[in-house]
């Protein structure tokens, strides 16, 4: 009896397990767990691949804040997809993203999937909102997903005006710093603000 009741627990823990580490789940982000299950190729792309993921073999650089980690490991793939197509570093777009919106939490991302702050001209073909920024009436450009507003900011980034920039190669101090000598924000220290995302992060792990 004893032994049968023995083989029955093995055979229970063992199918519990088996149904954690395989069985997909409807999330497509981190779940505020230590494990991601699985995740999108890219954030919000209109043709997304599931994944799945092993819990003892998907392993991320230590991130010690709870919403810039939810974010990285929501937005990763595609700052990488991006850097494969555009050269443009995967720590920088991440720490774009993660600063301009503030990890995902601003007013301005969640109304307008706007994660770098990029004000609409009259060559954007999208809609825009009005918030008040360096002006009280900036217009700040609107998209239909967060994919629209990383592929947009390559797009920006192929500028003449960020040839500085793309100079760097995957330097990504050198990008940093040529971003805030290119303009790209006013804020007197945002070179040392992005560099201090990539290294608390480990950002850099993410360029190779």
């Amino acid at each position: 009896m004893k032994k049968t009741l023995f083989l029955l627990m093995i055979l229970f823990i063992s199918c519990s397990e088996q149904k954690y580490l395989d069985e997909p789940t409807k999330i497509e982000t981190w779940n505020g767990s230590d494990t991601l299950k699985i995740f999108m190729d890219s954030a919000d792309d209109p043709n997304p691949k599931i994944h799945k993921v092993n819990k003892v073999t998907f392993t991320h650089p230590t991130i010690s804040n709870l919403s810039e980690r939810q974010y990285i490991l929501k937005y990763y793939k595609t700052a990488q997809q991006e850097h494969k197509q555009f050269g443009i570093p995967a720590s920088i777009k991440l720490a774009q993203g993660l600063l301009e919106s503030a990890s995902g939490t601003s007013i301005l991302s969640k109304k307008t999937n706007n994660h770098f702050g990029i004000k609409w001209t009259s060559n954007h073909k999208g809609g825009y909102v009005v918030a008040k920024d360096d002006k009280p009436d900036d217009r700040f450009r609107k998209y239909k997903s967060v994919w629209y507003s990383y592929r947009d900011h390559s797009n920006f980034l192929m500028m003449d005006r960020y040839k500085p920039c793309r100079d760097c190669g995957d330097n990504y101090k050198c990008w940093a710093k040529q971003l805030k000598k290119c303009g790209y924000a006013t804020a007197p220290h945002y070179a040392e603000s992005l560099i201090a995302i990539i290294d608390r992060n480990k950002l850099y792990k993410y360029d190779n």
